[in-house]
C-alpha cells in the first residue's frame, strides 16, 4: 500500500473493492471466455491477495458509494461517485463528484486552475 506524507492512503478498502467488483464482474459477464477464467485462475494461485479476494470479501456490483482517493499537492479527496452501465455493453461510465463547498470541492477547483 503506498501513501504519501501525513500518511493518506493512496489505495485501500476502495481499490480493493474496485478489484474485487472488476474482477468478480469479468468473469461472471463472461463465463465461456477460456482466456479469462485461466487468468482469474493463476492470479488466484500466485496472489495470496488475490485469492483471497473473493473468499473474505463477496464480489458485487456497486452502482454508487464514496471512494478517498491520495493526490500529492491537494492530499485526501473524497469523492462520490455512480457507475453507468453501457446498454450491450461491459463497459461502464462512472461519475465522480465532490460535495458542494467540501474541502475536496475547493481541491478540485485548485487543480482545475493548474
Amino acid at each position: 500500500m503506498s501513501s504519501i506524507s501525513g500518511g493518506v492512503s493512496a489505495y485501500g478498502p476502495a481499490a480493493e473493492t474496485e478489484a474485487r467488483s472488476d474482477a468478480g464482474q469479468g468473469d461472471g459477464l463472461f463465463p465461456d471466455d477460456r482466456k479469462l477464467s485461466l487468468l482469474v485462475g493463476e492470479l488466484a494461485q500466485r496472489s495470496s491477495w488475490f485469492a483471497t479476494l473473493g473468499t473474505e470479501h463477496p464480489v458485487f456490483d456497486c452502482g454508487y458509494g464514496l471512494k478517498s482517493f491520495a493526490h500529492p499537492v491537494v492530499r485526501r479527496l473524497d469523492l462520490s461517485y455512480e457507475a453507468l452501465l453501457i446498454a450491450d455493453s461491459s463497459q461502464r461510465m462512472v461519475l465522480y463528484t465532490a460535495a458542494p463547498g467540501s474541502a475536496t470541492a475547493d481541491g478540485l477547483a485548485l487543480l482545475a486552475r493548474g
